[in-house]
């Protein structure tokens, strides 16, 4: 833990070898009820999702990634080495993001506030055959 908070080799490494922080980003990861990417002030937040850097930009949490996890009301905090690359959240089996993560562009030292990433329940498929049963016989 640095700071209170799950961090990983690359933050401890970073600020091991520089001396500083890197940027800290606050949040929250919501459930996006009517998918639109935007937090309406009635979509809660989801609590127990991993939140992280996704430095390399291949959508996968990698080791040496920075990441945390999000608290019960859903809001996390994660302190990430400095440079350019998208935060995401993991969604949970059954759901999708419905945000493509948070671009990050930040010298070291910063501080980003209240972003938002969205989640929502997959969509369902029900297919089959219609037809009219003209003798009754199902």
């Amino acid at each position: 833990l640095l700071g209170g908070r799950e961090d990983d080799g690359a933050t401890v490494s970073h600020v091991l070898s520089s001396g500083k922080r890197g940027v800290t980003i606050t949040g929250s990861v919501f459930g996006d009820q009517n998918r639109n990417g935007n937090r309406e002030q009635s979509e809660g937040g989801i609590a127990g999702r991993t939140v992280y850097a996704d430095v390399n930009g291949n959508g996968v949490l990698d080791v040496g990634e920075s990441r945390t996890t999000t608290a019960a009301d859903g809001s996390f905090s994660i302190i990430t080495p400095p440079g350019t690359f998208k935060l995401r959240s993991i969604p949970a089996a059954g759901f999708v993001e419905t945000t493509d993560g948070f671009q990050v562009n930040h010298p070291v030292d910063a501080r980003v506030s209240s972003v938002n990433l969205g989640q929502a329940a997959r969509n369902s498929v029900v297919s089959g055959f219609k037809w009219v049963d003209i003798d009754g016989d199902g």
